[in-house]
């Protein structure tokens, strides 16, 4: 499977992020979804079954470590990778262990590092 063919779900609550993200995705071939708080974005996942969730840490409504607990309790979505977008990465894993097991990126991002943790988290066959 290469990027053409890899649906990744952005989830922000600052729409310049997710637009960031989505041109910067989808100039390399991803198909790129977007939410704009964790509520919308539980329902988008759950329709469209993304490959990947990249996600913002504290948002709206629900925040991204409360979306990813919603996610891990369905079957059809609790395989799918998920990478965290905070601008806090230290204080994020010293005060929220469940994010411990998470890849982190800072905000702001490095499209480097948001590459790296892209590619690590669906690597090209």
């Amino acid at each position: 499977m290469d990027a053409q063919t890899r649906k990744v779900c952005v989830v922000d609550d600052d729409p310049n992020i997710v637009r960031l993200i989505k041109t910067r995705l989808e100039n390399v071939g991803f198909e790129v979804t977007a939410a704009y708080d964790g509520k919308e974005a539980l329902l988008l996942i759950c329709r469209e079954s993304p490959d990947l969730v990249i996600s913002d840490v504290m948002m709206p409504e629900m925040d991204g470590p409360t979306l990813v607990a919603a996610l891990k309790e369905n079957p059809r979505t609790e395989n799918i990778p998920i990478i965290f977008l905070t601008s806090l990465v230290e204080r994020e894993k010293s005060d929220r262990a469940f994010l411990s097991g998470y890849r982190l990126v800072a905000k702001p991002f490095d499209p480097k590092e948001l590459y790296s943790a892209v590619h690590d988290a669906l690597p090209f066959q």
